[in-house]
């Protein structure tokens, strides 16, 4: 593909003489999906498509900050791809890595498609009052986040608000407020998210479970070096009465013995609120055991008290009670090689195969220290 270096102005006008429309890769250095691109962009027959309708140009997201486009689009991930029409008018927006063949297909979509007509349309129908439940999905779940995403929220805010307390309770609100677990912020998105958090979680199962367990201990606990931002935190859960608060506030205090290397402490305390609430949450062994991990527990410089060895084989046996899978055997394992039982060890990671997901992210599997387990080299 040829990407040119110019400006948006001039882009819009080449595209205009040109009868084309205009492309957008906005990319940064340390994307690897961005990086992945380069050999779709190499390929021939996308770049023969691209050539002949569009005027492509690329964008370092941080060296380029300026450029004129910025000021109109804001890109919430990388790459994102900008499609816009002879007029300089967007035609349509997708994000991520895609082979040569979805790029194409995506291209010619475009073509077709207008989408700030689109948005000013649904704009329009919000201003006039619209706010079906269909409506609402499609304008700030597909079409917003798309061209302005900082707004999705403030909009969200305005719509819950205007709900009564069946339809916040609902289950496609929830399947909506679902979407903002990323954040601790004292708006009617995240109380709704927090106050309803049990009739959700009837709903979704673990996987909400799971979503709430980040957004209420693995938030706070990851901005506890900012004094701002976890004081920020510490507020907004303490200024609402939600389900579960007690179990969070123990949870809470439970992570911040661990993270001080108060392992024993900690260990019997998971221990205990596991065995208090795993009936309502059974994933609540596994997450806390999860926190262990990334706690150092596992370090070969750390050699754990017999009580702790003890502890941690419990915790990660009712882990994998509660919900069988490849991560939660790997607890085992794990704990297992702690309590320096490798045969058992051994045999756990041996019937790996035999179960599903979820499965321990690479990242954090290399934390569990269990190159242990096998004999060294001779």
């Amino acid at each position: 593909m040829e990407f040119r270096k110019i400006s948006w102005e001039e882009a819009k006008a080449s595209a205009h003489k040109e009868k084309k429309g205009i492309f957008v890769d906005v990319y940064t250095s340390w994307c690897v999906p961005c990086k992945k691109m380069e050999a779709v962009f190499a390929d021939s027959a996308v770049a023969a498509y691209m050539s002949e309708h569009f005027i492509s140009i690329r964008l370092d997201a941080e060296k380029e900050s300026d450029y004129a486009l910025f000021k109109l689009y804001r890109p919430s991930a990388y790459p994102t791809f900008y499609w816009f029409n002879a007029q300089g008018e967007l035609s349509d927006v997708k994000t991520g890595y895609m082979p040569a063949d979805v790029f194409i297909e995506n291209a010619e979509n475009a073509r077709k498609n207008n989408l700030s007509k689109q948005y000013d349309a649904y704009v329009e129908r919000w201003r006039k009052g619209e706010r079906d439940y269909e409506f609402v999905k499609d304008f700030l779940f597909d079409i917003m986040p798309k061209v302005y995403a900082d707004s999705v929220r403030p909009y969200f805010n305005l719509y819950l608000q205007g709900l009564s307390e069946k339809e916040l309770k609902s289950r496609r609100t929830g399947e909506l407020v679902r979407r903002f677990t990323h954040s601790i912020t004292d708006d009617a998105v995240w109380r709704t998210l927090v106050k309803y958090n049990d009739v959700y979680q009837s709903y979704f199962g673990y996987g909400f479970g799971k979503q709430m367990y980040m957004n209420l201990v693995r938030i706070p606990m990851a901005e506890r070096f900012d004094a701002e931002k976890y004081a920020r935190d510490s507020a907004c859960l303490a200024s609402i009465d939600f389900p579960r608060k007690e179990m969070y506030r123990e949870i809470l205090e439970m992570e911040k013995r661990l993270f001080n290397r108060k392992y024993g402490e900690a260990l019997k305390q998971a221990v205990s609120l596991g065995d208090r609430y795993a009936g309502v949450f059974p994933y609540l062994y596994a997450e806390m055991y999860y926190t262990f991990i990334i706690g150092h527990f596992f370090e070969s410089n750390y050699s754990p008290a017999p009580e702790e060895q003890k502890a941690i084989l419990a915790l990660a046996q009712k882990s994998f009670d509660a919900l069988p899978s490849q991560c939660t055997l790997l607890y085992v394992a794990a704990a297992c090689a702690r309590n320096n039982d490798y045969k058992k060890a051994y045999e756990c990671m041996a019937s790996l195969p035999f179960y599903g997901e979820p499965v321990l992210s690479s990242a954090v599997y290399r934390l569990l220290n269990l190159e242990r387990v096998f004999p060294s080299k001779q």
